[in-house]
This record gives structure tokens, sequence and C-alpha cells, in this order.
């Protein structure tokens, strides 16, 4: 295939029998009025180009396996898909085409052509939300045939290289993966157990606009969080989604307020009186420092600092006697203390 077409709903593919022709007729006169104009340069091998109906980005396909936009005349630094791990590249192989759903607005389809590793064709569908300008090609946060996008359970006193505690919530479900604890993760840094009040704290990282905060007992088993369903708050991809059976997260922020949520811990030291109780939570990108205390389902007393992490959050650390410690991209480690 060098080439492919979606036509309400029906993919064409289109094979190439011999590799040149010729014609003949009348030369050619050469007039003006055209002129080329760069649109995205340094890509690799740039083999295809299209759009979904009604898009005004550009989406260009690299031989040696991804899909990159150009959107408002700007060639994004990240790909709207990579399969360069599974594509075999060169000469005539390689990733070939895309082609995007008729309704891709709504339902969010596209389909790849590509020559594997062993030199196969194939051709697979993918999903992502339509306004993304990166895909999400598992979905595997709902799939509970798959350890992705999930909190797993294992008992490493037993077994080899573990067992399963027998009470895990899908151990007698057909085609479940038994370790499953909980579903509907999308990327979590990090997560924390607060032993005082045996809650279970999870910074999940968004794919487009939100980040969020889930918090739930510690005992609680078998809870979805909702993705690749929802992001936050908010259906994802789609304007209308079922949110029945979902575990909501207890607070959320847009990326208007960072970019990558990084998990902290509850607060159980005596070096900050006022903070005992509190989670923290910062961004990798914004570098402020926010707390919040649990209390009836709701995120409470919201705060945030008088202080900025200088260079990236990285990560938080706790302690053996509960005081917080945040990691920081400058290589340096900071202790939380009391503020002069």
């Amino acid at each position: 295939m060098r080439g492919g077409r979606l036509v309400a709903g029906a993919l064409f593919v289109a094979g190439v029998a011999c590799s040149a022709s010729t014609r003949s007729g009348n030369a050619q006169s050469k007039v003006g009025g055209i002129a080329l104009r760069p649109v995205a340069t340094r890509l690799e091998a740039p083999l295809y180009l299209t759009a979904p109906p009604g898009d005004p980005r550009l989406f260009i396909v690299e031989q040696p396996g991804r899909v990159r936009v150009v959107r408002d005349g700007r060639l994004l630094p990240k790909p709207f898909l990579d399969l360069s791990a599974k594509v075999s590249y060169g000469g005539e192989r390689g990733l070939l085409s895309v082609a995007f759903h008729p309704r891709y607005v709504t339902n969010g389809r596209f389909y790849v052509n590509y020559t594997d590793r062993r030199g196969d064709t194939r051709v697979e569908r993918y999903v992502a939300a339509p306004s993304a300008d990166t895909a999400d090609p598992l979905g595997s946060g709902q799939d509970l045939g798959s350890l992705l996008g999930k909190l797993l359970r294992i008992d490493v006193d037993r077994g080899e290289p573990y067992a399963v505690p027998p009470d895990n919530p899908f151990v007698s479900r057909r085609g479940a993966r038994p370790e499953i604890w909980a579903l509907g993760l999308r990327n979590p840094w990090r997560m924390a157990f607060d032993q005082a009040d045996t809650l279970l704290y999870i910074a999940d990282v968004g794919q487009n606009r939100w980040e969020e905060v889930d918090v739930a007992r510690a005992d609680a088993k078998g809870l979805n969080y909702g993705w690749n369903r929802m992001e936050g708050l908010h259906c994802f991809g789609l304007p209308l989604c079922s949110q029945q059976g979902l575990t909501q997260p207890v607070l959320e922020y847009g990326h208007g307020d960072g970019c990558s949520i990084v998990g902290g811990y509850v607060y159980r030291g005596s070096a900050i009186p006022g903070a005992v109780g509190h989670y923290f939570y910062s961004d990798y990108c914004s570098g402020w420092l926010r707390s919040f205390h649990y209390e009836h389902g709701a995120a409470l007393d919201r705060r945030e600092w008088r202080v900025r992490v200088p260079g990236s959050v990285l990560s938080f650390g706790e302690d053996a006697s509960g005081e917080l410690y945040v990691l920081s991209a400058n290589g340096t480690v900071y202790r939380l203390t009391p503020a002069p």
C-alpha cells in the first residue's frame, strides 16, 4: 500500500505492481505563477501528507515510523504517533500511510500501514482524541487483559517471582490479569499510602489538558479511575461519555497551570505543625508547592505555599520521621522546613 483512503467507512488500499512507467505526448511549455513555500523542514523521509475532514492541521508520515503534526504553521516536536520500534525501515519498507475515518471528529479512529520487523505488511487501527496532537494507541487503562494503566497487588513473600493474593478483585474473571487491584490510570507519578488515615493517594499525569489526584481507602479494590474514558473530570476525546462506575478525582488542574503533576505524601512530621495531615504535590513545569486536606471525600483547605522549587520538580521523598523532601532536576534535594 502506497496510500490509504477511507470513504464512507470503507478502507481502500492501493498496491503497486510495477515501479516505473513512461508516457508519450507533446512537449510542455513552462509557465509562471506558482512558487514553493516550505511548510515543514528537518523531517526524516516524509512519504505522505493528509488531514482529517475539516481539520486545519497537517499530518505527515515519516518512513522510519512516525506521524508528525503541523499546527498553525509549526511542526510540533512530539510525534502524533511513534511506531518506530515496530517498523522495518529501508528501501520500500517502513511506515507508508495513514488514513483518518470520515467520522474521525466523533470516533477518533485512524489507520496506518507499515512494514513490521519481519517484513510483513500490517494495517492497524488506532484511536485518538480528535483534537489531540498525540494519539493514544493502546487504550490499556480499561483493558483487564493488560497490566498497563493499572494498580497491581502482588504477594512478594510467596511464589516465584510472586504470588497473587486470592482476594484480588479480578482473580476469577476470565481474561483478566489477576494481579490487577484497580484500573483506569494513565501514568501515575506517584502514589503514596497515608497510614494514619489508611488512604491511598494517586497523582495521575494527564494526556492533553488535565492533571488529577485520586484518593481512596487503602482496602477499596476494583476501582476504575476512568482513563481513557475520562481525563480528570472531563470526557476524553468525545463530548459525552458514560461515567457510571468510575471513581472521580478529588482534585484536578488544567495545563494553563502546569504540565505534569508530581505526587507527594501526606505530611506526618513534626517540623511544620500547621501542615500535618496535608497531602503535598507539585508540577514538573511550574514548580509551585500545593497541598490539601482530604476529608469526607473532598479536597479541603487547599493551599499554595509561598515557595517555588528551583529547577523542574522530579519527585518527593519522605524520611522515617515523616518529614518531606522535594527532588529537583537541578541536582538538589530540598527539605520542607518552617519559613523563617
